[in-house]
């Protein structure tokens, strides 16, 4: 008698714990952003190949600007290619899904006569890439929303 309770003590004590395990790791993915936004700048002594994280915006607590980013984006236009060098950017954005534990996308900004391009890598590196523009209040908006820094 004594050995069955004690048997079944041991597997409701074992299952307890498995479901505690498993609820865990669920309740902590959730806690984590479903989208992340890493604002950088090219360092001022390394621009080529250094990057200073300036800002990262959450959908916890920046759910507004992440909205409103994405907008931004989705309604940029589609432009031609034209002669600019990757490597020498105003600003790079990376969009991050924390949840999933993957980069989403990686864009560099430079920003030209009030208005701002917007280079997507088509491939591994910036070899090759799809330039969008933003108009003038488009760009307005933007520098707001990553705190653009001149």
């Amino acid at each position: 008698m004594k050995r069955k309770f004690a048997i079944s003590l041991g597997i409701i004590f074992g299952l307890v714990l498995l479901i505690g395990l498993i609820k865990k790791d669920f309740i902590l993915n959730r806690l984590k952003p479903s989208r992340e936004i890493v604002i950088s700048y090219p360092d001022e002594k390394h621009p080529e190949d250094m990057l200073n994280i300036d800002k990262k915006l959450n959908d916890y607590k920046d759910q507004h600007k992440i909205d409103l980013l994405d907008s931004l984006l989705y309604n940029a236009k589609d432009i031609e290619n034209i002669n600019l060098n990757p490597e020498k950017m105003d600003v790079q954005i990376m969009i991050n899904s924390p949840r999933e534990g993957v980069g989403l996308m990686e864009l560099r900004l430079w920003f030209k006569d009030d208005i701002c391009l917007i280079g997507n890598r088509v491939d591994e590196n910036f070899d090759e890439i799809r330039l969008k523009k933003l108009d003038k209040e488009s760009t307005k908006t933007l520098k707001e929303v990553i705190g653009y820094k001149k």
